[in-house]
């Protein structure tokens, strides 16, 4: 077991190094800062109870890999209470700058109704979208990460992505 001095230098080097990217992809997966804080902070605790795994693995994929992980079995927990109590959301309804309002709502429409569509696809297919798009990982990087040869990856983002444009399609998108 390394020295607490030597734990703490290489804990605090880990969030200094690679913090701003699990935080981006925490928020992608939640799309809610509160969510992605609780996430983020779940994620570390997670990642610091095992030092060892740590020295051995590549900490970045160590890291989005344990996010992933830890957001599926939230997503999962959170499916089965919802079967139980449905949860009603309130929306926060706040209007901007009205020079800017139309434009603003059909941005932020399009912006929901893409989350949205990538929230509904199976999780096989979203996650390897999210870390290509948002965290803008290459495919061999995606492929460490998940756990799962680079042609399945390459795969699950051409299907995923052709399910997205589907949808859109089926909602009225352009295909622009």
């Amino acid at each position: 077991m390394p020295a607490k001095e030597d734990l703490d230098h290489m804990y605090t080097l880990l969030i200094k190094t690679h913090g701003d990217r699990l935080y981006k992809l925490c928020l992608k997966l939640t799309y809610s800062k509160a969510d992605a804080e609780d996430l983020f902070s779940e994620t570390i605790l997670k990642v610091f109870e095992q030092p060892e795994k740590l020295k051995r693995d590549h900490p970045e994929r160590l890291l989005f890999s344990t996010a992933g992980f830890l957001f599926k079995s939230s997503q999962r927990k959170y499916a089965r209470r919802l079967r139980l109590v449905p949860v009603v959301p309130l929306e926060d309804h706040q209007i901007k700058d009205e020079t800017s309002i139309q434009d603003e709502l059909i941005k932020g429409e399009t912006h929901k109704k893409l989350n949205e569509l990538v929230e509904l696809l199976p999780e096989k297919f979203k996650m390897p979208l999210i870390f290509y798009y948002t965290l803008e990982m290459g495919v061999s990087e995606i492929a460490l990460t998940l756990k799962i040869p680079e042609g399945t990856v390459m795969s699950r983002l051409k299907r995923g992505r052709e399910r997205l444009k589907k949808e859109l399609i089926k909602v009225g998108y352009n295909e622009k």
